[in-house]
Parts: C-alpha cells; sequence; structure tokens
C-alpha cells in the first residue's frame, strides 16, 4: 500500500511532536547553560567570564573562567571543580531525559495496532521506556555538548593559535564535520537501546532479556547462513557471491566450523554491530548537521 496515509502515517501528530522534541532538547540546553554560565560567573573575577564565542560554541566551558576573586584553599577548589563537573554532568543528561515522555509518544503513535493495542496517552508509550531514556540521554548529549566539543576541536587543530589564546571561530566546515562526527557516534552508541525499545514496544508482553536472545538468534541465524553458503564449490561461490562474501568465505568462514566459536562471533556481532546500526548512525548523522548547522548561521546573521 503506497497510499500517503500509508508512507506517513500519523503525521498530524509526528510533526509538531517531532519539532517540540527538537526544540525542547536545545530550548533546555540554552537555559541550563544559562543557569550554569550564572552559577560559574558568580564565583568569577570580572575578567573570568565567558565570551559571547565561548558561550555560543560550547568552547571554554566549566573552569574556562577564574574560579575566584580571592585565594581558596586546595581543598575548597576541588570542591568548586568537582561540584562544577557534576553539575555539568546533570545538566549535560537532563535534556535527554526531560525529552523522553515526548519522544515516547511520537514512537509509540507509529506502533500497528496488531502489535500493541494498549491506549496511547496511559500505557503504550511507557513500553520500552528503560532502554528509550538511555538513547535520548545518548542523543541529546551528541547533538549538544559532543557536537560543540568535536567543532571546537576541529577549530583548534586546523588553526592552532598561541598558548592560552581563544581558538579562532570555527567555520560552516568545521562545525558540520563535528555535528557528523558526534552523529556517527551517538547513532552507534544509541543503536542497541533503539532496538530494544522498537521490540518492546512491538512486543509488550516479552521481557528484555527475550527481546536479546531474539536478536542473538536473528545474528546467529545469518551467520550459520553464511558459513553454511561458503561451503559451496569455489566456482559457484565466487560466480554469484559480491567479494565481501567470497573474503567472508576464505578467511573467516574456517574459523566458525564449530558451534562454540561461532556463538562467540554472533555475540560479539550482537553487541558491537547491531543490525541496521549504519543506516540510523547516517540518518541521525545527517540529522545533528542539519540542525546544528541552521543554529550555526543563525548565530552568524545576527
Amino acid at each position: 500500500n503506497l497510499s500517503p496515509s500509508a508512507m506517513f502515517p500519523k503525521m498530524y501528530l509526528q510533526v509538531p511532536t517531532r519539532v517540540m522534541y527538537i526544540t525542547g532538547i536545545k530550548q533546555v540546553r540554552a537555559t541550563l547553560d544559562a543557569i550554569d554560565a550564572s552559577m560559574t560567573n558568580a564565583r568569577s573575577s570580572p575578567a573570568g567570564t565567558l565570551s559571547p564565542h565561548q558561550a555560543a560554541h560550547g568552547i571554554g566551558g566549566i573552569g574556562g573562567a577564574s574560579m575566584a576573586t580571592a585565594p581558596i584553599s586546595l581543598n575548597e577548589a576541588q570542591n568548586v571543580f568537582m561540584t562544577s563537573y557534576l553539575r555539568a554532568g546533570l545538566f549535560a543528561i537532563l535534556p535527554g531525559i526531560l525529552m523522553c515522555p515526548l519522544s515516547s509518544l511520537l514512537e509509540a503513535s507509529n506502533v500497528n495496532p496488531k502489535f500493541n493495542n494498549a491506549p496511547l496517552l496511559t500505557h503504550r508509550w511507557r513500553y520500552g521506556f528503560a532502554p528509550r531514556l538511555a538513547r535520548e540521554v545518548l542523543f541529546a548529549i551528541g547533538i549538544n555538548q559532543a557536537a560543540d566539543g568535536l567543532t571546537g576541536l576541529y577549530a583548534h587543530t586546523a588553526v592552532p593559535g598561541e598558548v592560552g589564546a581563544l581558538p579562532a571561530a570555527p567555520t560552516a566546515l568545521q562545525s558540520a564535520a563535528g555535528s557528523l562526527t558526534a552523529g556517527l557516534l551517538a547513532g552507534y552508541l544509541s543503536h542497541t537501546p533503539h532496538v530494544l525499545s522498537a521490540l518492546r514496544l512491538m512486543n509488550p508482553n516479552a521481557t528484555y532479556a527475550s527481546l536479546w536472545k531474539s536478536m542473538y538468534s536473528g545474528r546467529m541465524a545469518s551467520l550459520a547462513a553464511m558459513v553454511q553458503a561458503s561451503s559451496a564449490p569455489t566456482a559457484e561461490v565466487t560466480g554469484k557471491t559480491p567479494m565481501l562474501r567470497s573474503m567472508f568465505s576464505v578467511f573467516v568462514a574456517p574459523a566458525l566450523k564449530n558451534d562454540k566459536s561461532l556463538r562467540r562471533a554472533a555475540m560479539i556481532l550482537t553487541v558491537l554491530t547491531p543490525v541496521g546500526v549504519v543506516r540510523r548512525s547516517c540518518q541521525i548523522a545527517g540529522t545533528f548537521t542539519i540542525i546544528n548547522g541552521l543554529m550555526y548561521f543563525q548565530l552568524r546573521t545576527k
């Protein structure tokens, strides 16, 4: 069925929810940054306040300012820095935590009722909440702190200035590279929680252990099929399979002939390379690049 309603289900709910979700992640981060800056600057001298460039691009961060107007003891300084870093960690995960219920509502609205017919607003959105929370925290850190940090790293690496000097403002290309890298990392790290969340929504009576076992079993079956196919005559393998499969038959398959090594390889692949991780990581990298790119040019036009 290629009708618009089948290709774009519940767009009346998805579009505003997605806009609210992304806007919320960025707005919560901006609000927390303002709170953090005010708390940091309350302990800083006037010369230690963050510059507009540092505030806009996340360069400098906590500890970039002089921490006190008068000498303090070592223990006091350690307490100040520890408090600052704990606050930074808390503020980094809060956007993802706060936006997770909205993301849950969005994801639950896409589930076919034949898999989960629980009421959307009261029950369905809660299925898979725990792994979804981990996914949203990683997504928010990726699009915010990781993207800013990598952008600043690329800008500083490209134009190394004097020691202690403020790094040059990143270019559009460096900003895109930072967002792209952060998106790939966030997509890779959050993919397994994403899969568990989606499977739990579609299998509300299943446990996470059984869902993980199904992921492992799928990998085991596909790997066993590849090993079995590698035992075909050489002419058939090289003539009807791609080059990578031929390389698998020559170099990898011989090491997976016994069940123990096959199970171990399937577990490693399930953990490190879950199905669909490359496609979803590329999608998230594109999302980060577009959203942060728009914000980059918005800041430049002010």
